[in-house]
């Protein structure tokens, strides 16, 4: 394997922030499914994963944008000028 395949693979601390959307989804949900609150009139549990759509679209706006940041650890090759 070349040394940018590789490169690429490699997990960086804001990749844990993608296990939050699953947490949202599938670990709480049993904990909101009594709830008798009716925000706007819907059960609680739409409004639950109408929520968690939203921030897991920001978790993974998040960690896009992190992902295209510069790696201080890693510099582009310098191209000599002709």
């Amino acid at each position: 394997m070349s040394e940018t395949s590789q490169d690429t693979r490699t997990l960086r601390a804001h990749h844990a922030l993608m296990l939050l959307p699953f947490i949202w989804h599938l670990a709480l949900a049993p904990m909101i499914n009594d709830v008798r609150w009716q925000p706007w009139g819907l059960p609680f549990a739409m409004v639950w994963q109408m929520a968690g759509i939203l921030v897991t679209s920001l978790i993974i706006g998040t960690v896009y944008r992190l992902d295209r940041e510069p790696r201080p650890d890693r510099q582009p090759p310098n191209d000599p000028q002709p």
